[in-house]
């Protein structure tokens, strides 16, 4: 990796052939019995700044014809690069993007703003530690950073700090299986494949916590019902009923018209379990429309004869709450007379007054 390497093999060669040779010599004899002079160097080369001095160990006397402040910025770069490692440049880089984003979880070919190529950098870290060869206090320095040494962690980490954006952003972790982030991460695929592990036992217990912390659902289908299942409780205990409108949504956007409707649907086709149908009957469910529809024409009639004590009404007849009350009763007289009302529907009207009829 050209421009990567640990050591500045070529400042040596460049000092010896302009006379500063001898200088940094002495510099770097310094630094070895002196950590504050050594620590301010290898800081100076981790964030270079055009307004950096010598460090305040070295003194520099110039006669007065020269320009003292750019002689001094040109030996400080000279200086610094020449007594210290290339490692601080790298590490300078690392820990400006972890300032910014909160990690190092990054692509090989990741190149930074002021085009350090911090991918490749992060990657020869990774090679060099396999190897043995990465100074305990650089990987020390990496891990105060969050460095994940195992690439394929890494490749974890990307997928979950996605997953963690979208809970922020959503307030949930229900992803579509198709589902590309803005950057282009296929995060649906990924959540799919960390529910796979989790029901064939090999996803990994911290990994599994930690997505369980982030609210993810490991069987969709099954959580979907739980949902829909306490909001329609919620609604019967509130109302006394579960007839839902088709466009009822609930407070918390819940869509629970559309999760009865659904329900019903399923039961119709004989894929709805003997066990969702009997929870469902314990929750008053309405199964037929129409008799949804009946049952509340015949609550508005029965509140309507409570008030008035009749139901002999006009066709235009409507309940306070514009509920056509004089049309549905119209649409049952039409019923009876041509046989079509169920003999239960006739009784509960029936049961309220005669003189609907």
């Amino acid at each position: 990796m050209p421009g990567l390497v640990d050591a500045d093999t070529s400042a040596d060669a460049r000092a010896a052939a302009d006379g500063y040779h001898t200088i940094w010599q002495v510099v770097r004899a310094l630094r070895a019995h002196d950590e504050t002079l050594a620590a301010t160097l290898d800081q100076q080369r981790q964030h270079p700044s055009p307004a950096q001095a010598p460090p305040e160990q070295i003194v520099v006397r110039l006669p007065d014809a020269y320009d003292v402040e750019q002689y001094l910025r040109h030996l400080t770069v000279r200086l610094v690069t020449a007594t210290t490692s290339r490692w601080w440049e790298g590490y300078g880089a690392a820990v400006r993007h972890h300032g910014t984003h909160g990690h190092l979880h990054i692509p090989i070919d990741h190149i930074t703003d002021d085009g350090y190529p911090l991918g490749q950098w992060i990657h020869l870290q990774r090679k060099t530690r396999r190897a043995g060869r990465l100074n305990p206090q650089r990987v020390q320095a990496l891990d105060t950073l969050g460095m994940l040494w195992d690439p394929r962690a890494t490749r974890w980490e990307r997928g979950a700090i996605h997953a963690a954006a979208f809970r922020a952003h959503h307030g949930h972790l229900r992803v579509a299986v198709d589902h590309i982030t803005g950057d282009g991460y296929p995060l649906g695929a990924w959540i799919r494949m960390q529910r796979r592990a989790h029901h064939a036992g090999t996803l990994d217990p911290a990994r599994e916590e930690a997505l369980q912390r982030l609210g993810i659902e490991w069987d969709p289908y099954q959580a979907m019902w739980d949902r829909g299942i306490s909001h329609a409780a919620a609604y019967r205990a509130e109302y006394g009923h579960l007839r839902v409108p088709a466009d009822h949504t609930c407070p918390d956007g819940y869509r629970l018209g559309q999760f009865v409707i659904a329900q019903r649907m399923l039961r119709k086709r004989g894929t709805l379990s003997p066990a969702r149908i009997a929870h469902l009957d314990n929750l008053d469910m309405m199964w037929d429309k129409r008799d949804h529809a009946f049952i509340n024409g015949l609550a508005h009639a029965r509140a309507h004869y409570d008030a008035h004590d009749t139901l002999s009404v006009t066709t235009s007849t409507r309940s306070p709450d514009g509920y056509r009350l004089g049309a549905w009763l119209q649409t049952q007289r039409a019923k009876l007379r041509n046989g079509t009302m169920p003999a239960e529907n006739l009784q509960a009207l029936d049961a309220i007054t005669t003189t609907w009829r």
